[in-house]
């Protein structure tokens, strides 16, 4: 199984955080992403990628809205919102994709400054990356959906 990302930072923790594993972490190409729910926005990146390459997508949810294109949405958010950052990784696996999930819940602080948000305990306890890495290394999705029974697309594309 590969990993593909075309983030350089992503690259460099799924290597770090895959080690020893017989995944793959390599550069690909950018897929075009569906402009609907985070679960659909996974499944369907997955299957544009094919079968065996594993994919990652970074969502939030922002005072319980969905926010499926968040690089637009850091700057917008404010001290008091609560957000939910969602790691997914999905990957096309004989007829079905499976789908697994790191999340974390927090909320705002613009007072510690516009970075970001700080924690003072080792990183990969609480990542949603590291989490969804763990979930698929143990083998257990947070769910799976027979690619046969997918729909087409038909609705808008992020970034259109």
């Amino acid at each position: 199984m590969k990993l593909q990302s075309s983030n350089a930072y992503k690259i460099s923790e799924f290597t770090r955080l895959f080690g020893d594993t017989n995944i793959i972490v390599e550069e690909g190409k950018d897929l075009k992403e569906v402009l609907g729910s985070i679960d659909e926005v996974v499944v369907y990146k997955s299957k544009a990628a094919g079968m065996d390459i594993l994919i990652e997508d970074s969502t939030m949810i922002v005072n319980g809205k969905e926010e499926v294109e968040i690089k637009w949405k850091f700057g917008t958010l404010k001290t008091g919102d609560k957000v939910d950052w969602i790691v997914s990784l999905g990957v096309w696996v004989n007829e079905e994709i499976r789908v697994y999930k790191g999340v974390i819940s927090t909320i705002v602080d613009r007072g510690r400054g516009d970075e970001g948000v700080a924690f003072d305990i080792e990183k990969d306890l609480i990542d949603p990356r590291a989490m969804a890495v763990r979930k698929l290394l143990s083998g257990k999705p947070d769910f799976t959906i027979e690619v046969d029974k997918m729909r087409e697309w038909e609705g808008e594309w992020q970034n259109d």
